[in-house]
């Protein structure tokens, strides 16, 4: 024990020592170091540096990147600081000279027979704890020189200050390059000093500069080695290959889903977070997406940037003009890989091949009825919300949807851009058109699994099943009356309040019902028959005209009298028929 206190009173003594040697060495070098650094700054600068930051300069390629750096540390570093690291190496130096000269003789220690007083052997090593800074490493690792640890420790630090040496005045960011912290600066002060000579748009870097540039010239310099596609833009080109790869390398931490893009990634974590960041200013309503809130606020400002170059129509979304340029080419690059069958857009394919996988993953928290579509199931929450935010810029009548505002406005408009090309008749909506085209060619895709029974449109279809079910889902909250089609109910609805939406363009003659209208513009205006009986050629305004006189040629009686059994081919006649039973006759 006690050999043990005098062999570590020697190693104190002996640390005292090496530390006033090293300073008096240090003292009189600096002296030697302010006189080199007076006559030629310049020079001990870049000497010094270079002989410093060797390393680092070894890893960049170019005389002209070596020539950067030259020019950054001079113009960065002061002479006080590169004093200062000369002054470290120096302390280095003098401690491994000295420690070379006392390896050569034998240290004895004054106090070698005494063992020393336990108190102030702890004042000792308190002392000279407060002076390392880094003791706790120093005694997990005795054999470890301290001046090596300390001069590490310098030069990582001094590494992270010269290799990003310019830092961000707002953000405290740092950047290795002065032109990296100038691109940077203009994210805070929203400079944008590139300007399109074309549409005159500004940009912040020249690199989106020469993007943007390529949609003027139309310049695809990025070509798929696989289906020759060209890209304008090398990460499209990168992101189109994972079509080919399969790769999806950006996987979802919450669900475990994979993405072949990290901004797909992005938007569906918002499905687990539900945070939507970005309000409107105009109407309050939020989003999880910057881009999302751009393209909404176009809603208020109507603004359609992207254009059509065949038909001019404008767009507000890019990829609405993509998808609308199909129209045009006749491109349907999306194929059905169970019927063959083929679309133009992504989405409808996904959606079609529900119609093979019968998936309806969209389900209502009301009601618990699942759909394949969510447009359709935002669209079924309206029913049960109430909700009409689709207004009627001309009387001020609202929808729950889009698309039946859209065929309300050609009633004020009378547009009918949709022509058939058999017998000319035009309509107002597509829709329209492709149902009326199945009267000319017969068909009826939508079939009956209990009858047989075929139609043509697949809301007949529906409406039949409910025949075989005897559903009648749509009840009037006025008399309790229910209804087995919401349009049946939406005719009976105006019994109630009276109204005639539809109306005559030319005698102001008002009407309830649609196909009232179209009777009435025939028989009191057009005097136009459509409808043609196949055996005399007679002609007949309505359908239902045209089906009461072929009974006149298959001698059919379809209409019974429910009191004597008797039977007319018109509904008419068993009307008048019907008073001979009633107490009151007319």
């Amino acid at each position: 024990m006690k050999s043990e206190t005098i062999v570590m009173d020697e190693d104190i003594i002996k640390e005292e020592i090496d530390i006033d040697y090293s300073m008096s060495c240090i003292r009189k070098q600096e002296v030697l170091v302010d006189e080199q650094v007076l006559s030629n700054p310049s020079c001990s600068l870049t000497v010094k540096e270079e002989e410093t930051f060797s390393t680092e300069e070894g890893t960049r390629e170019g005389d002209e990147l070596e020539k950067e750096r030259t020019v950054i540390k001079e113009t960065t570093l002061p002479v006080a600081y590169v004093r200062l690291v000369r002054l470290e190496v120096l302390d280095s130096n003098a401690r491994r000279q000295y420690q070379n000269q006392s390896s050569d003789h034998e240290f004895v220690s004054p106090s070698a027979g005494s063992c020393g007083d336990s108190s102030e052997e702890e004042k000792i090593k308190e002392n000279s704890e407060s002076q390392d800074g880094n003791n706790e490493i120093v005694e997990t690792q005795p054999n470890q020189n301290r001046d090596d640890i300390d001069q590490g420790d310098r030069n990582a630090t001094l590494k992270t200050i010269v290799t990003k040496p310019h830092q961000c005045s707002f953000c405290a960011k740092s950047f290795s390059r002065a032109r990296y912290l100038n691109d940077h600066m203009r994210t805070h002060t929203k400079e944008k000093p590139y300007k399109c000579v074309v549409c005159e748009k500004c940009f912040s870097l020249s690199s989106t500069l020469n993007v943007h540039m390529r949609t003027h010239t139309k310049e695809k310099p990025y070509k798929c080695t696989v289906c020759k596609k060209c890209f304008s833009v090398s990460y499209r080109l990168k992101v189109h290959m994972r079509t080919h790869t399969k790769e999806k390398p950006y996987k979802c931490t919450v669900c475990k889903k994979y993405f072949s893009v990290s901004y797909s990634l992005n938007v569906h974590m918002h499905t687990h977070t539900k945070e939507k960041p970005y309000p409107c200013t105009v109407c309050t309503k939020s989003f999880s997406l910057s881009r999302i809130l751009n393209i909404h606020m176009r809603t208020h400002t109507k603004e359609k940037p992207y254009q059509c170059t065949v038909c001019t129509k404008s767009f507000s979304v890019s990829s609405n003009l993509n998808v609308h340029m199909r129209t045009h080419t006749k491109e349907k690059p999306y194929q059905c890989t169970v019927c063959k069958k083929s679309f133009s857009v992504s989405h409808e394919l996904n959606v079609h091949m529900r119609t093979h996988t019968k998936e309806k993953p969209y389900q209502c928290s009301v009601c618990a009825r699942s759909f394949s579509q969510s447009t359709h199931l935002i669209v079924h929450m309206r029913t049960h919300t109430k909700e009409k935010p689709y207004e009627c810029s001309v009387c001020t009548k609202h929808f729950s949807q889009s698309s039946h505002l859209k065929v309300h406005m050609h009633t004020h408009t009378n547009e009918k851009p949709y022509q058939c090309s058999v017998c000319t008749k035009s309509f107002s909506l597509s829709g329209h058109l492709v149902l009326h085209m199945r009267t000319h060619t017969k068909e009826k895709p939508y079939q009956c699994t209990v009858c047989t029974k075929s139609f043509s449109q697949s809301s007949s279809l529906n409406g039949h099943m409910r025949s075989h079910t005897k559903e009648k889902p749509y009840q009037c909250n006025v008399c309790k009356k229910c209804f087995s089609l919401s349009h049946e109910l939406n005719i009976h609805i105006r019994t109630h309040t009276k109204e005639k939406p539809y109306q005559c363009s030319v005698c102001t003659k008002s009407f309830s019902q649609s196909t009232h209208l179209i009777v009435h513009m025939r028989t009191a205006h057009t005097k136009e028959k459509p409808y043609q009986c196949s055996i005399c050629t007679k002609r007949f305004p309505t359908s239902s005209n045209l089906n009461i006189h072929m009974h006149s040629h298959t001698k059919e009686k379809s209409f019974k009298c429910a009191v004597c059994k008797k039977r007319f081919s018109i509904p008419s006649t068993l009307n008048d028929h019907m008073c001979t039973h009633s107490k009151g006759k007319p």
